[in-house]
């Protein structure tokens, strides 16, 4: 069997989650996996778009590209640390507070510096 072709070491299904989530994350602050799964891969259920989008976000290829598209635009842990701090003693004006410390939780655990799940 060929490989399949690669984009920065993804394949072509790969880059369009990537691409989604990052477009999920400008545009609503949030990811919604299964969403995401709906739209990079080919799937019929929403179990198993919810299923292969959260294996996907798994792998470390794709966590890498996320990473560096958020600190491309930006969004470094060190920034995001400040916002939050900033958000902490403010009061947001054309977003709610709430909107934009989603967001910022997002962006935290896509660095891997917030936990995606209980203990």
């Amino acid at each position: 069997m060929a490989a399949l072709p690669r984009i920065n070491g993804l394949t072509l299904k790969q880059t369009k989650f990537t691409k989604v989530i990052l477009q999920q994350i400008k545009e609503t602050g949030k990811i919604n996996l299964t969403k995401a799964g709906f739209e990079a891969l080919d799937v019929n259920s929403a179990k198993a778009a919810s299923a292969g989008a959260a294996e996907l976000l798994e792998k470390p290829g794709i966590q890498e590209q996320i990473k560096q598209a958020l600190v491309s635009n930006g969004l470094t842990l060190d920034v995001v640390s400040t916002e939050l701090k900033k958000l902490a003693v403010s009061e947001p004006k054309t977003i709610t507070g709430d909107t934009k410390l989603r967001t910022l939780i997002e962006i935290m655990k896509l660095s891997g510096a917030y936990p995606t799940q209980k203990s």
